[in-house]
C-alpha cells in the first residue's frame, strides 16, 4: 500500500532527522559535559514523545494491513521498550534523554522499514526485467538466439539450463520441481538445499516451469519458442527446500 509506506518514511525522515541533531549534541558533550539548558529533554525527549505517540498512531491505523513482522515488531516495541515511560515529563533529563530515547527510536525505526519494503514486488520486477531482457538478446544478438535455438532442440532441460544462468545474472535464482514436489536446480539438477550460499545472495528466488511451444504455435508461424511461468518464493528453515 503505497498510503502506509509513505506515512512510514515521513517517520523515518524525522527519526533520521533527529539522530544527525543527537550526534552533534553529543560531539558538544564531549567539551561539556554539562547540559545547563536542558537541550536533551526539551528537544530530544519532546521530539521522541512526539515520534512515539506518531509511531503508535502508525500502528493503529494501518494494523492488519502490515507484514505480520512488521506489526510484531511495533508491538514488541510499545510492549518492551519502555520509551513512553521515559518520556513523560521529568522522568529522564538531560544526555540520558539523548543516549536511550534516540538509539530506540532508531532501531525500530530501521527494522520496520526493512520489514516494509516489498520484497515481493522487487523480485517481481527483476523477473520482468530478466526475461524482457531475454527476449530482446534473442531478437538482437544472432550469436544468443543460436544459442537458444540449439537447447530448443535438444528439449526443455537444455532451455531450463539457460533459462537459470540468464535468471542469475540479475540476481534471481530459479528452481523447478520435480515429481515429488521438491524443488531442483535449474542448472544442475540437484536437490535444491537452503544452506547453498548462492541461495542467500539472490535478491529472489522462483519456482518455474519452463515449456516448449505446441506443434499448433509453431505451425501458427512461432520458431524455437519456449516459455516459463514463475512464482516468487522463499524456501522454508531446513536442510533442502522442498
Amino acid at each position: 500500500m503505497i498510503e502506509q509506506g509513505e506515512s512510514w518514511r515521513r517517520i523515518a525522515a524525522r527519526v533520521e532527522a533527529m539522530t544527525r541533531a543527537a550526534e552533534t549534541f553529543l560531539l558538544a558533550q564531549r567539551v561539556l559535559s554539562e547540559d545547563p539548558y536542558g537541550i536533551g529533554l526539551k528537544v530530544f525527549g519532546a521530539q521522541g514523545k512526539l515520534l512515539h505517540k506518531e509511531i503508535n498512531q502508525f500502528l493503529d491505523q494501518y494494523r492488519g494491513a502490515l507484514p505480520p513482522a512488521a506489526e510484531e515488531a511495533l508491538d514488541h516495541f510499545f510492549s518492551s521498550s519502555g520509551l513512553a515511560g521515559l518520556l513523560t515529563d521529568g522522568g529522564i533529563s538531560g544526555l540520558d534523554s539523548v543516549k536511550l530515547v534516540v538509539p530506540v527510536l532508531a532501531g525500530i525505526t530501521s527494522q520496520v522499514s526493512y520489514l516494509l519494503a516489498d520484497r515481493e514486488a522487487i523480485g517481481s520486477r527483476l523477473v520482468d526485467r530478466a526475461f524482457g531482457h531475454l527476449q530482446r538478446s534473442i531478437a538482437a544478438v544472432p550469436s544468443e538466439a543460436a544459442v537458444w535455438q540449439q537447447a530448443f532442440t535438444k528439449g526443455e532441460i537444455e532451455c531450463e539450463k539457460l533459462g537459470g544462468l540468464h535468471l542469475l545474472r540479475f540476481g534471481i535464482f530459479a528452481s523447478k520441481a520435480d515429481s515429488a514436489g521438491a524443488r531442483t536446480d535449474l542448472i544442475l539438477g540437484d536437490p535444491l538445499l537452503t544452506t547453498d550460499p548462492l541461495l542467500a545472495a539472490s535478491e529472489a528466488l522462483i519456482l518455474t516451469e519452463w515449456k516448449k511451444a505446441n506443434d499448433k504455435g509453431r505451425s501458427e508461424g512461432r520458431t524455437g519458442d519456449v516459455s516459463a511461468s514463475c512464482v516468487l518464493s522463499r524456501p522454508s528453515s531446513g536442510d533442502r527446500a522442498a
